[in-house]
């Protein structure tokens, strides 16, 4: 048993129910109803053999918060991170969902699940009907990634691939379907429930919400995402298909050649889901994985702190820099107008 204390570089400076607290909120409540019992919640930092930040968008980019809490100062071989931000520089050693393959030291870091997308209402494992009309869906952000408008174009009469850019309210991040209206929320369900197959093409990140989204509800994502790190335990090859960026044109055939297997690989997915991302059991697998990283330890522990902001190089990060510097001229550009005008 290990004892662990959940917190977040803003707690105590943000009101409860905050966007940027809703991990760590949202992990707790886990806690609250974990199936194992092996792990204890404590709240005292001297008692604790783990120290897991739980974080939206707290320590930022470049970290800060994290150099200065007085945690990691008095005990850095016991602080860990979750982070499922898209660029996420990973300061400490830790979960991060999007964090891609070719980052740095990745023996420091696990590949996970959203926390966001958990105790959301949803309808949980849908039958697939005999004939599903559909071999493959797919309803999200095309702007999020180059990859995205290729699945567009792919031919079939039996796929569907739908741009929602535009519907979502960006200022409802954390909150229930991140903005979604509840028309919006209905029609991927209809799609889900009508699907064979779910695409799960990356994001912004490497990873993808879709992609646990296709095993809540038992069907098998269709992961398109070369950097993407599988999160350890589940037997991805048993309910998942992988396809390599390059390959997106071949998605239509490699489905149609799976489809007599399709119903009982969305049974796997929604066992996995259970098994490994379920809320009764996030908070043991987080917790376990990040003492799976304590165990492998080096000594060169502090150096790779700082090597982790090579990061910053990736591309992903660099284009996430070049849309915020545009959005802020555009800001500004709109307040001039605004100001020319009156």
């Amino acid at each position: 048993m290990s004892k662990v204390l959940l917190t977040s570089v803003v707690e105590g400076q943000l009101p409860a129910g905050h966007d940027n607290l809703r991990p760590l909120e949202v992990l707790r409540a886990c806690a609250q109803i974990d199936r194992f019992g092996v792990h204890e919640i404590v709240t005292d930092p001297a008692r604790a053999d783990l120290i897991l930040f739980v974080e939206q968008r707290g320590p930022g980019l470049y970290q800060a918060p994290f150099w200065r809490h007085p945690l990691v100062r008095r005990h850095p071989e016991r602080c860990f991170a979750y982070c499922a931000i898209d660029s996420v520089v990973p300061f400490l050693p830790g979960i991060y969902p999007s964090q891609p393959r070719r980052g740095p030291s990745p023996a420091r870091y696990r590949g996970g699940h959203y926390l966001n997308g958990l105790f959301r209402p949803n309808p949980g494992a849908l039958p697939m009907p005999a004939a599903p009309p559909l071999l493959y869906s797919f309803r999200g952000r095309f702007a999020t990634h180059r990859i995205r408008p290729r699945l567009a174009r792919l031919q079939h009469p039996r796929g569907v691939v739908l741009d929602t850019e535009g519907r979502m309210d960006g200022r409802a991040h954390g909150r229930i379907f991140m903005g979604y209206g509840q028309g919006d929320v209905d029609a991927f369900y209809t799609l889900c429930r009508d699907s064979a197959f779910m695409l799960a093409p990356r994001g912004y990140g490497a990873s993808s919400m879709r992609l646990f989204e296709a095993m809540q509800v038992g069907r098998a994502p269709v992961i398109v995402g070369d950097a993407w790190i599988p999160p350890v335990g589940p037997d991805w090859g048993a309910f998942s298909v992988r396809v390599a960026e390059r390959d997106i044109a071949s998605i239509p055939d490699r489905l149609e050649a799976l489809e007599p297997r399709a119903e009982a690989m969305g049974l796997a997915a929604r066992a996995a889901w259970d098994e490994w991302f379920a809320e009764d059991v996030t908070f043991h697998r987080v917790v376990s994985w990040c003492l799976d990283i304590a165990a492998d330890r080096r000594w060169t522990e502090p150096l790779e702190r700082l090597a982790a902001y090579r990061r910053l190089l990736d591309e992903d990060v660099l284009l996430a820099r070049g849309r915020s510097v545009r959005e802020r001229i555009g800001r500004l550009a709109a307040r001039l107008r605004g100001s020319r005008t009156t």
